[in-house]
């Protein structure tokens, strides 16, 4: 099993193939069932390949990571459903009128070009491509939200006795454990939120109010609405920024009275 999934997490190319060339053999199996003629079904699959890689990658590259991780759901199907139509009508349904049919099925009356049954139908067709790899996607994303920062008690060795508390976040397809006592900042980048530690940086995706429900409010204070900082780690303060570590930290003007109280 390890031989087989190593080489393909590594290589997305082949991760690829496999998948298309599995999706091909299946489904010319499934609809051979029935005419048992195996190789016709299989070319027929191939030469539907282009719309639904069309519908596949561009869903997958672009459609789900600006719409649907940034929780714009509503844009994202609509956006989905217009691809999905224009894919069908512009590609899927010439092919099959003008070469598939003529080709591999003289004998099938397909209908009119804009018949409503007929558009339904390549449609579906077209979309069963699209449902393990959005499948795929959906369930990854809703794993990485459910594992990222969630707050863990460890214990130091027996000798020391004390409880040290760590966070989890799930960055460059890893989980990191991260000791608490060792941030200094975390700065909020649109969608994802940087983790400043003494020998190195942390980017995942998260928002900044969830990860300042999980630290201690008396060690962790905002400073900025961009901004949560360590206070064990304020080097300097002046009117209008901290110093932390050697990273010079905007205050926002709602947070000064906060940050001089906790002084």
């Amino acid at each position: 099993m390890n031989i087989v999934a190593i080489p393909l997490q590594r290589n997305p190319i082949a991760k690829d193939v496999l998948y298309w060339t599995l999706f091909v053999l299946t489904w010319a199996f499934l609809w051979g069932l029935s005419d048992q003629e195996y190789v016709r079904n299989i070319f027929i699959q191939v030469c539907s390949l282009p719309a639904r890689m069309l519908l596949v990658y561009f869903t997958t590259w672009f459609l789900f990571p600006h719409y649907f991780k940034t929780e714009k759901y509503f844009t994202f199907f609509g956006l989905y459903s217009i691809l999905l139509l224009v894919i069908t009508i512009s590609i899927q349904r010439p092919l099959m009128l003008y070469f598939i049919q003529p080709h591999f099925l003289p004998f099938w009356n397909d209908g009119h070009f804009m018949g409503t049954s007929e558009i339904i139908n390549t449609a579906l067709d077209i979309n069963i491509a699209a449902v393990v790899p959005l499948g795929y996607k959906l369930t990854t994303t809703y794993r990485d939200r459910t594992v990222q920062l969630q707050p863990s008690l460890e214990k130091r060795p027996h000798n020391a006795g004390i409880p040290l508390q760590f966070i989890e976040v799930r960055a460059d397809k890893a989980l990191h454990k991260i000791n608490i006592d060792e941030i200094i900042f975390i700065e909020s980048q649109r969608n994802m939120i940087k983790i400043k530690l003494a020998t190195k940086e942390i980017i995942t995706r998260e928002k900044i109010s969830s990860v300042e429900g999980k630290l201690s409010p008396d060690n962790f204070k905002r400073v900025h609405r961009s901004f949560l900082v360590n206070i064990n780690k304020i080097n300097a303060t002046s009117s209008g920024k901290v110093l932390c570590g050697d990273v010079t930290v905007p205050i926002g003007r709602k947070y000064k009275e906060a940050l001089k109280n906790s002084a």
